[in-house]
């Protein structure tokens, strides 16, 4: 009975210290730091643009004010696909190449008045705008960090490309332009399983357009925007995915 007395102990504690082992191994593996990830991410975003000008500009050609406002709403509210490539020098840091599309557009018809006593217009006004948005970002990988869940948040600055599709009337056209953009961005970062994680973030696209090129489909020309007019193509954005670690 002595022996036992003696022994037990011993053999419970070298399980427990075996237990304890295999489960920090397994800790360290899951939380170990990739030197490479590539995330996918997708979700939606709102152009953040004041358009109350471009209602009343419609108004004042006697379009509904409901229906002007119901169309820069929808015009607001669009989608993006997203990649980030990173590359971690350590526990806190990484820089990343950023890429991200984005898309929206609406449509109406109504009657347009041009206020020349004459003519009464019926017709669609559309537009379809694409922004294309390639950066380089700078991020914290571990502002919060659990066994389940970190949390991270970065800055990227590059180049945004606008397009927007449109239609006036019997009219189409074509605006293109391109500028400087820079946006902060926050994620949650939650493994699945080893070297995969799910990826919830919020971002901010910072952008104004000062020059665009109008192409009619007969000609086109380059026009500088007065300051009041810049076309502001800043976004907020939501979005889910996947993040692959290398």
């Amino acid at each position: 009975m002595t022996f036992l007395v003696l022994c037990i102990p011993s053999v419970y504690s070298q399980q427990a210290e075996t237990g304890l082992k295999q489960i920090g191994e397994s800790t360290d593996d899951q939380d170990r730091d990739y030197r490479i990830s590539i995330t996918f991410t997708g979700g939606f975003s709102y152009f953040t643009e004041n358009t109350k000008d471009e209602e009343e500009f419609l108004t004042s050609q006697k379009l509904d004010a409901g229906e002007a406002k119901d169309y820069y709403n929808r015009l607001a509210s669009g989608y993006h696909l997203g990649a980030i490539l990173k590359y971690n020098f350590g526990n806190y840091l990484s820089i990343g190449l950023q890429y991200r599309f984005f898309n929206t557009n609406a449509a109406l018809y109504g009657s347009f008045d041009p206020e020349d006593g004459i003519h009464l217009y019926y017709g669609k006004l559309s537009e379809n705008i694409y922004i294309n948005y390639a950066g380089l970002g700078f991020y914290t990988d571990n502002i919060f960090k659990t066994r389940t869940i970190r949390i991270w948040a970065g800055i990227s600055a590059g180049m945004a490309f606008y397009r927007n599709e449109g239609f006036h009337i019997w009219s189409p056209y074509l605006l293109t332009g391109s500028n400087l953009a820079f946006g902060p961005s926050v994620g949650i970062d939650i493994p699945v399983v080893k070297s995969v994680s799910i990826v919830a973030e919020g971002s901010w696209l910072i952008s104004k357009v000062k020059k665009v090129k109008i192409n009619s489909g007969t000609d086109s020309q380059s026009i500088d925007l007065d300051k009041d007019n810049y076309e502001d193509i800043s976004n907020l954005n939501i979005s889910a995915g996947l993040s692959f670690k290398l």
